[in-house]
């Protein structure tokens, strides 16, 4: 047992859930179009947008635009069939021992592998 009366295994599951929460929001397609546009649909969260795209000059980040909004992805890996992408880190306070007080911040960091059978994932 630590400190919030969790023992490991009970961390263990909480994290997995964590974790399967996060995969099934992230679910989706996004569709990188020759004109530098894109189409993203993530059902989970019922959103789809339609922006465009770039590719920073030193091509390690990916940037998105929608709306007045620029996410600026980092690229780990790009292959004709494979995109893995970095989200930025993301710090998120926690109730693990469920007594109404954040008591622990969690650092959050997501890679995305996109991938696409038949033909390059960029134009």
């Amino acid at each position: 047992m630590d400190e919030f009366g969790i023992g490991s295994e009970e961390a263990q599951t909480e994290l997995d859930i964590i974790i399967a929460e996060v995969q099934q929001s992230l679910a989706g397609n996004i569709v990188f179009n020759d004109n530098k546009s894109y189409h993203l649909s993530l059902p989970f969260e019922n959103e789809e947008e339609d922006g465009t795209w770039s590719i920073s000059s030193d091509g390690n980040t990916l940037n998105l635009y929608f709306e007045n909004e620029e996410d600026n992805l980092h690229i780990i890996s790009l292959e004709s069939y494979l995109l893995v992408l970095q989200l930025p880190t993301n710090k998120e306070e926690a109730d693990l021992d469920e007594d109404g007080i954040n008591e622990t911040v969690l650092d959050i960091y997501i890679e995305l592998n996109l991938s696409k059978d038949g033909g390059p994932i960029l134009p």
